[in-house]
């Protein structure tokens, strides 16, 4: 199982920091720290799904493209695998372990 770290750096002000303003330094802080995190889990864990297909000639990869979503970090960009099963033409985005089998994709033969 992948792990991801982080670590974050909130520079709070010595004279006159509220305790709202000192929570919202922290909040964006832990936010932009969050995001890192989550992009690596998710390039680690596509990373897995495609290489196990690959290692078994199960589909070659034929173009990366970006997926926007919102997460609980804000915007995030990730680049996406799509992928095609030899021989068939059809192609199945990835979507990580989770969707990595594509039986339904062999079921519009």
């Amino acid at each position: 199982m992948p792990t991801v770290e982080t670590m974050i750096t909130a520079s709070i002000a010595e004279s006159g920091a509220t305790l709202r303003e000192v929570e919202e330094q922290v909040a964006e802080a832990v936010q932009e720290a969050g995001r890192e995190p989550l992009l690596a889990a998710c390039r680690a864990m596509e990373g897995e799904a495609i290489g196990s297909l690959r290692r078994r000639e199960q589909v070659e990869v034929v173009k990366t493209r970006p997926l926007d979503p919102l997460a609980r970090f804000g915007w995030v960009r990730l680049d996406r695998q799509q992928v095609v099963e030899p021989g068939l033409g059809l192609t199945a985005e990835s979507a990580g372990p989770i969707r990595a089998n594509l039986t339904d994709a062999r079921s519009y033969r």
